[in-house]
């Protein structure tokens, strides 16, 4: 087996390939800028290889993270200077191994499968402190619902979890023909950098994610409709925004991530006295 075409992509891991070596030019040049502030790389998902290549000559500690076992070893032989990682990036503990023995921060990146990539974005946004930068490919309507502002479409728990912690950037977009089999959607890449001084600690994160789903519970309605469901009872709910200084009538989508990291901390504070 080679890089040149030969290995086919199976369906049922979500495989697209990059081919566009113009896309690939311009996605190692947002790399390249990125690791001005890493120490060393990691690639999901690292396929034929269109990346990686320019990767490899970032001169950075270089992990490869690859589920489809062919590819892997392709990835081993090919780039002898690498670890290559035989494993779905979801079925490792991400925190052990961006914290191993590998000097920090990361420049993490990838071509992200359009089955999982939300899912693996959602991952990395919990390691701010242990990462430079995060560069992903991803359907472009996942880049929106990560990187919208409150008020815009897609707007919502993903957009309020990534700006709490990361400010992101879409780089460009990418069309199906740059992909073999080519998808049946728009790409995008996204460069997400962390926050220098977050509203909240990372250490929030697995209980701010839930209070976010909460909170957007019922799109539609008002947010202290959504809130009473974490803070007892609408009532409750009111005082509580009153106190953050939020207008009572804001709907879920028109509240901001500094708005929701004040609700949050309001309501984790009444909860802790009570």
């Amino acid at each position: 087996m080679s890089y040149n075409g030969r290995v086919r992509a199976k369906r049922s891991l979500g495989q697209n390939f990059l081919v566009s070596s113009k896309v690939a030019e311009e996605i190692a040049a947002a790399c390249r800028e990125a690791a001005a502030g890493a120490c060393s790389v990691l690639e999901i998902g690292p396929g034929k290889g269109a990346l990686t290549s320019h990767l490899s000559r970032l001169g950075l500690p270089l992990v490869l993270v690859e589920k489809d076992d062919r590819l892997a070893a392709e990835a081993a032989a090919r780039f002898p200077g690498s670890e290559v990682i035989n494993a779905d990036i979801l079925e490792i503990d991400a925190g052990v191994l961006l914290r191993r023995d590998y000097s920090r921060p990361w420049l993490v990146a990838g071509n992200l499968p359009y089955n999982v990539g939300t899912r693996v974005a959602r991952l990395f946004l919990r390691f701010p402190s242990e990462s430079a930068a995060l560069l992903f490919m991803l359907q472009d309507e996942v880049v929106q619902k990560l990187r919208a502002v409150e008020g815009e479409e897609g707007y919502g728990p993903l957009a309020v979890l990534c700006r709490t912690w990361w400010k992101p950037e879409r780089l460009l977009r990418v069309s199906p023909g740059a992909f073999r089999p080519a998808p049946k959607v728009t790409s995008a890449v996204i460069r997400l950098v962390p926050v220098q001084s977050p509203p909240l600690g990372v250490e929030c994160f697995d209980e701010f994610a839930p209070f976010m789903e909460a909170c957007f519970a019922a799109p539609r309605k008002l947010l202290a409709a959504n809130l009473a469901l974490v803070a007892g009872e609408k009532n409750a709910a009111l005082r509580l925004m009153g106190v953050c200084g939020l207008d009572q009538r804001l709907r879920p989508a028109e509240a901001s991530p500094g708005s929701y990291a004040k609700l949050f901390l309001a309501v984790r504070a009444v909860q802790t006295i009570g």
